[in-house]
């Protein structure tokens, strides 16, 4: 019960740090590019709404907690702050991407730790400067051979979107990125949002950082909320590649995804099935697993975390 309570105290923290202003910058001392961006991002945005594009620019910044009482807040100075501002910042996130060759000696390293970038453009730089996401595997299929990436983009973005949003700005800790020869692995500092587990993760929603979520959601750099580990889970299954692990230590989240398939053969039906066929999320989740083993309606349920509590 301790451990509860000092949990539910850290998650009231977490809650409303992204709206304090105990910085005391000056709107005025904002990054005018970054701010124009955001701005111009917004109303050209499918997700937000006609009601919020209507607004005007000082209103859009408020809608979104980016500045309050002529002050930016902790998220403004993380999003359209300038660097020595960011910086400043008690906890604010620091990338680092490591590569390890087959012996897990470190053989190459990228660094996001002078915080000139807000939290979209760490996740652009990622997926576009780490040359890792390039490499595939052939396969061959009859007349054709066919390139299934070992680290599909769209599973690299939600999960590094998910360090980004989820983790606790309260706490000390780098974002990880360790590329293995066999796996890759993401690690966030803090521990899931309270009530979220390992086991329940595909069917539990709960906001850490409700305003910097919802900017992320708006700009389209994730998935709509609850949604994400539904896509992760689709897209590693409809190419024949294991679910991904999810372990909460002490004080950190580590979310592994292991590079090899399972078998070239079921690589081949389900880019049959999905292309075949108009499939939901949760059909090619299904699907995907039944190619890989057998199971029990129980045992399926259990994954799909259908009545967990």
């Amino acid at each position: 019960m301790p451990d509860e309570v000092v949990r539910l105290a850290a998650e009231k923290n977490a809650f409303i740090w992204e709206e304090l202003t105990t910085k005391h910058v000056d709107k005025s001392n904002a990054d005018e590019k970054k701010k124009v961006n955001f701005l111009y991002e917004i109303r050209n945005s499918s997700r937000a709404s006609a009601f919020v594009k209507e607004k005007s620019d000082e209103e859009i910044l408020e809608y979104y907690e980016f500045q309050k009482d002529n002050h930016l807040t902790n998220l403004g100075i993380l999003w359209i702050g300038q660097r020595r501002d960011r910086s400043s910042l008690l906890f604010a996130p620091i990338i680092q991407v490591i590569r390890y060759n087959d012996k897990e000696e470190k053989v190459w390293k990228f660094l996001l730790d002078d915080f000139y970038l807000n939290p979209k453009e760490m996740l652009e730089s990622i997926l576009r400067d780490v040359p890792d996401w390039q490499e595939s595997m052939e396969i061959p299929d009859w007349a054709y051979r066919k390139n299934v990436p070992f680290y599909p983009i769209e599973v690299i973005r939600e999960l590094c979107a998910n360090a980004l949003v989820h983790r606790t700005y309260t706490t000390r800790g780098d974002i990880f990125i360790n590329i293995f020869h066999d796996r890759l692995e993401i690690h966030s500092p803090g521990l899931l949002p309270y009530g979220v587990t390992p086991k329940n993760i595909l069917s539990k929603s709960v906001r850490r950082n409700e305003n910097l979520s919802k900017v992320f959601f708006d700009l389209n750099l994730m998935e709509r909320e609850g949604s994400g580990y539904n896509m992760i889970y689709a897209k590693l299954l409809s190419i024949g590649k294991s679910l991904p692990i999810v372990y909460e230590d002490d004080d950190r989240v580590t979310v592994t995804v292991l590079k090899g398939f399972v078998n070239k053969e079921i690589v081949l039906l389900m880019d049959k099935a999905t292309n075949e066929f108009s499939l939901k999320q949760k059909e090619i989740i299904t699907l995907g697993l039944l190619a890989q083993q057998p199971y029990s309606a129980t045992g399926l349920s259990k994954i799909l975390n259908q009545g967990e509590q």
